[in-house]
């Protein structure tokens, strides 16, 4: 379950990446992905969503994929705190690893937004979104049901009942495809956007 303190501590940590974000000596490109446009579109999407919630946090402390989202944002902070901490002078560089960490990082951060608006439209939970395939939608329900998120493992042994996976490069090279938010889980709107 995630409280109202755990959703305030996530803002808290969108806040501090936000701020070192915005150091003038970073000069980050305002192209997409841009990390400054996408973290306030994340906070205010979230405020919009606890706004319409209010009245009843808890059911929406309990939907699974919200427990998992907001877990993942404040893993996603704090991985991009450590950054800027570990890499001291070095994020500066443009062509430092630690820079082309950030760039990936803003590119989760788009993603999470993007998973966030598809199954929040207009702030409330739709767990009945529509994969845009037909077959993919039926592969999805006959594996998980009526579930938006699952786990990269069931998702995993799931994937490989059904389809022939060589190795476990290939493996790997369909979780980095698929799990486009780097959190281990296959949200159903991830699975729509792999298909």
């Amino acid at each position: 379950m995630v409280d109202k303190k755990c959703v305030d501590f996530c803002y808290k940590y969108l806040d501090k990446v936000v701020r070192l974000c915005q150091q003038p000596k970073l000069n980050l490109k305002a192209s997409p992905p841009y990390i400054l446009d996408t973290i306030p579109d994340i906070y205010e999407k979230l405020q919009g969503i606890t706004a319409k919630y209010e009245e009843n946090y808890d059911i929406l402390s309990e939907i699974d994929y919200f427990q998992i989202y907001i877990l993942t944002l404040i893993e996603k902070c704090k991985q991009t705190i450590n950054l800027f901490k570990n890499s001291k002078e070095k994020i500066f560089d443009i062509d430092s690893d630690a820079r082309f960490r950030l760039v990936k990082l803003s590119l989760v951060y788009s993603h999470l937004l993007n998973d966030l608006e598809a199954l929040f439209p207009q702030n409330t939970f739709v767990p009945s979104f529509r994969i845009t395939k037909p077959n993919a939608a039926h592969w999805w329900v006959t594996n998980f049901g009526d579930s938006v998120i699952v786990s990269w493992q069931l998702f995993k042994n799931s994937l490989i009942q059904t389809f022939r996976i060589d190795s476990d490069t290939q493996l790997l090279a369909l979780q980095t495809t698929i799990d486009i938010t780097c959190n281990n889980y296959v949200s159903i709107f991830e699975f729509d956007v792999f298909t």
